[in-house]
């Protein structure tokens, strides 16, 4: 009888330990949501919302200002990506991006595909597929009039 009641001491020391891990998970997620949800109402926070673990205050490090330009080579990409005339997925902006000289790997694609979904530049059609939105139509041709207005031969 002693051998099972130490095997459920044991149990149950363990069972609150996994349950103090989720507790610590559960927390950390919860100032993660709170600190983006203050992030998007634009709003600096400078009091954490909720408290760390042991009910410390956590560090945590402002948010960095979201560029609002795309660099040169996301730009070209986008222009290659609008002349597909069609629905695209990662592998055809790697393809486009090996065609404009600007190589990209998927983890980097994926990403952009990301911001770019929340911009609305492009709209998901399905599981990985996209399509350009109208606004990502609209900076494809700003883009690619300013490339040939750049690559137009002068005329002296």
């Amino acid at each position: 009888m002693r051998d099972f009641i130490d095997s459920q001491i044991a149990a149950k020391r363990a069972a609150l330990e996994e349950l103090e891990r989720k507790k610590l998970t559960v927390q950390a997620e919860l100032r993660t949501y709170e600190e983006m949800r203050a992030h998007l109402d634009g709003e600096a926070p400078h009091e954490p919302l909720s408290k760390g673990p042991n009910g410390s205050k956590p560090n945590f490090r402002p948010l960095p200002p979201i560029p609002h330009e795309m660099t040169e080579g996301w730009r070209k990409i986008l222009v290659e990506i609008c002349g597909l005339g069609r629905s695209f997925d990662a592998a055809d902006i790697i393809q486009a991006g090996d065609t404009v000289g600007v190589p990209m790997k998927m983890l980097n694609v994926r990403s952009q595909l990301y911001q770019w979904d929340k911009k609305d530049i492009i709209t998901r059609v399905r599981k990985g597929k996209y399509k350009l939105a109208p606004k990502g139509l609209a900076l494809a041709q700003k883009n690619e009039d300013s490339e040939s207005e750049t690559s137009e031969p002068s005329t002296l």
